[in-house]
């Protein structure tokens, strides 16, 4: 799996690089029909919601997957995108390996 995290409007830096690899390596890791991740976050002129995380899942086979999240921090924005994901991905497997033995 290919893990990229591209930064909109800021710096990115060793933290959140970290924090984003690990939490996508234990929610997505074991997929075995994930080709890559793209993962972006956004700094937006919004005072309220000043965050904007989007994740792109690509499998080997079929459209990707996306989910987009927005809050008042990076951090809780991407955690929200993840969450959002894993239950598309939940769906995916749902509709594509449900009879398999």
């Amino acid at each position: 799996m290919q893990l990229t995290l591209q930064t909109i409007n800021f710096q990115k830096f060793e933290a959140l690089e970290n924090f984003v690899n690990s939490l996508a390596q234990k929610r997505f890791g074991k997929l075995d029909f994930v080709q890559s991740i793209n993962v972006y976050i956004k700094k937006t002129n919004d005072p309220i919601v000043p965050w904007v995380s989007e994740l792109e899942l690509r499998p080997v086979k079929g459209a990707p997957i996306f989910a987009e999240s927005q809050s008042a921090n990076y951090l809780s924005a991407f955690s929200q995108s993840v969450n959002r994901m894993q239950r598309q991905v939940e769906k995916y497997k749902g509709k594509h390996f449900q009879n398999r033995a």
